[in-house]
C-alpha cells in the first residue's frame, strides 16, 4: 500500500513513507548435526527513501516480525519478535561509447536484525549484499547477488555462522503499486453525462 500526501511541516514534497508491506512466511531449515528448524513468519514493516549528495538514494526499509519456531524436540512452538533494517541503494554504470553498460548497476545492501525477544534459532543477524544489476528497455530487472550472513544460534550445537549466499532476483522494476493503479484509472475516466 503506497502512502499518497506528504508532510507539509518537512517541506517535502514526495511523501515520506513509501510504502507500508504486511507479509508472512515459512522457513524449513535441514541440519546435519542437529535437529531440524521449522518457523512461521509474519511481518510488518514500511519503506522511505533519503535523497543524499551526487544523485544517490539511499532506500530504507524497517520491518518487525513475528516468528514462531519449532525445533522438533517435543517442546512445541516457541515465539520471538525482532526488527530488521535494511539500506540499499543502486549505483548506475553509464559509459557513452559501450552503450551496452547504460542499463547496468551496482546493487548495493546492508541489513540488520536486532532481537526484541529472543527465538530458539537465527538470532541477531548482520547481512551484507553487493550484486551486479541489469535492467531492460521494458524495466524488467535482473539481480545477482553475493550475500554475507553472519548470524547467531544456528543449532543447539552451533553459536554462529557465517555464510555465503549467491542469489538471483528476476522482477518488473517499472511495476507501479496497486494504489498508484486505481488512481490512474479513476481520474483517466470521463464524468458521466446526464441525458
Amino acid at each position: 500500500m503506497a502512502h499518497q500526501k506528504p508532510l507539509s511541516f518537512l517541506n517535502i514534497k514526495k511523501p515520506l513513507v513509501k510504502s507500508f508491506h504486511a507479509g508472512a512466511g515459512v522457513i524449513y531449515t535441514q541440519n546435519y548435526n542437529a535437529k531440524d528448524n521449522f518457523e512461521f513468519r509474519l511481518s510488518q514493516g514500511f519503506k522511505f527513501d533519503i535523497p543524499t549528495i551526487n544523485q544517490i538514494t539511499l532506500n530504507n526499509y524497517f520491518r518487525i516480525e513475528e516468528r514462531f519456531q519449532n525445533s522438533f524436540t517435543n517442546s512445541g512452538f516457541t515465539s520471538g519478535f525482532r526488527l530488521r533494517h535494511r539500506v540499499s541503494t543502486d549505483l548506475k554504470l553509464k559509459n557513452n561509447f559501450i552503450h551496452f553498460t547504460d542499463h547496468l548497476y551496482i546493487p548495493l545492501g546492508a541489513e540488520i536484525f536486532v532481537n526484541l525477544k529472543k527465538s530458539d534459532r537465527f538470532n541477531d543477524l548482520v547481512r551484507f549484499y553487493p550484486g551486479l544489476g541489469y535492467q531492460t528497455k521494458n524495466q524488467w530487472k535482473f539481480e545477482l547477488y553475493l550475500i554475507y550472513n553472519r548470524t547467531k544460534n544456528i543449532t543447539e550445537t552451533s553459536n554462529s555462522s557465517n555464510d555465503f549466499i549467491l542469489r538471483l532476483r528476476v522482477y518488473d522494476g517499472g511495476n507501479k503499486t496497486f494504489l498508484d493503479k486505481s488512481n490512474k484509472e479513476k481520474n483517466s475516466k470521463e464524468p458521466l453525462k446526464d441525458d
